[in-house]
């Protein structure tokens, strides 16, 4: 169970990351990346991203590499935009949400 402040920290750096996906989505192999769900620590020290990769061309492991090479990054991001609503910047871990594929599949087998 989620507390309040915790679903706002999370939502709030939800939304800052999807823009940034948004502007720099030709870096990341041109994919489209969505985040599926937050998770954010009670502490308010960590946050994992579960993110939803798409796009023919694009390697889903590759580009969640590339999101994890780029983290420190992401997180400078993250400390500018929000300087002024978060008096720190929690470690950002980024998971592969695999529950679209796993949907697409079972609905491929029950046809």
């Amino acid at each position: 169970m989620k507390g309040i402040r915790q679903q706002k920290v999370g939502s709030l750096i939800e939304r800052t990351l999807s823009e940034y996906f948004r502007l720099e989505a030709r870096n990341f192999s041109g994919a489209l990346i969505t985040i599926t769900d937050v998770w954010t620590s009670p502490d308010l020290k960590t946050a994992k991203f579960y993110i939803s990769i798409f796009g023919a061309s694009a390697d889903k492991q590759k580009v969640l590499k590339e999101i994890q090479d780029k983290g420190a990054a992401i997180r400078g991001f993250l400390g500018n935009s929000l300087a002024k609503q978060l008096r720190h910047i929690p470690e950002l871990f980024f998971l592969l949400d695999e529950s679209i594929d796993k949907q697409q599949e079972i609905e491929r087998l029950l046809q």
